[in-house]
């Protein structure tokens, strides 16, 4: 008798622990779970023609100014169909999709290569935990930068580019090469380092509690309402600051 109840167990639990991965199946990705990240894969996606771009999730994006748009999206390849590139209203909306990420192996990134034209991005701003970058410096007449997450921006610049940074969450904005103007906006925690990029005009506003380098020549604005210090060099003409709060402006 008790043969007969254990045999009646053990097939209960072979049928739950089959149903329930068919079951979890029909819900949108949720199988992603059950596997590997796969060997690395390219894709190229054929896009409309867009303005801005927002990404979120753990995706790196890395620009490319060339005389073209591509877009290439690198993963492994059981997750590279849940990366996904939508165009909303000429916004590019980067996003992973795939479910059960902690569990993947994080030696093969999820990458999406962008090449735009010149002048073709005037915004850019991450809303996840990936690095955005890119491979030649940004030469746009003006260009916006910004942060409402945990993800980082590195970004080379050139030219008489007018730079607007803002910095909303806890990833860092690093900024290289030269701009004619650079605006700083700044009410997150992560740090905004731009003494390598050196500017004519530079206006900073700051309530955070990171800490921001920049590099000017002729005139540098600062308003400090944080305790964050203003670090900067490139001995601007003229300098006017403003610290209402425990934050300085002082000299790197």
């Amino acid at each position: 008798m008790d043969g007969n109840f254990n045999m009646k167990k053990t097939i209960l639990y072979l049928v739950i622990l089959f149903a329930i991965p068919n079951w979890m199946c029909k819900k949108e990705n949720a199988c992603d779970c059950f596997k590997g990240t796969g060997d690395i894969s390219n894709e190229e996606r054929a896009l409309a023609i867009f303005s801005s771009v927002e990404v979120e999730d753990n995706v790196n994006v890395i620009f490319q100014e060339d005389t073209l748009q591509q877009v290439t999206v690198q993963a492994g390849a059981n997750l590279i169909q849940n990366i996904t590139t939508d165009i909303v209203e000429g916004k590019l909306i980067i996003k992973n999709k795939n479910k059960c990420n902690f569990v993947r192996r994080y030696d093969i990134p999820i990458n999406v290569y962008i090449h735009v034209l010149r002048n073709q991005i005037f915004s850019i701003k991450t809303m996840g935990t990936g690095l955005i970058s890119n491979t030649n410096p940004c030469t746009n007449d003006s260009i916006d930068l910004q942060i409402e997450s945990s993800g980082d921006i590195e970004f080379q610049m050139g030219g008489l580019c007018k730079t607007y940074t803002h910095q909303h969450g806890a990833g860092d904005l690093t900024l290289t090469g030269s701009c004619e103007q650079l605006i700083i906006y700044s009410k997150g925690a992560g740090f905004t380092i731009t003494d390598a990029c050196t500017n004519i005009y530079t206006w900073v506003y700051t309530n955070t509690t990171g800490k921001i380098t920049v590099q000017s020549t002729d005139l540098l604005i600062a308003i400090i309402d944080g305790s964050g210090n203003v670090y900067y060099t490139g001995n601007p003409n003229t300098i006017q600051k403003t610290e209402n709060a425990t934050g300085k402006l002082l000299p790197i």
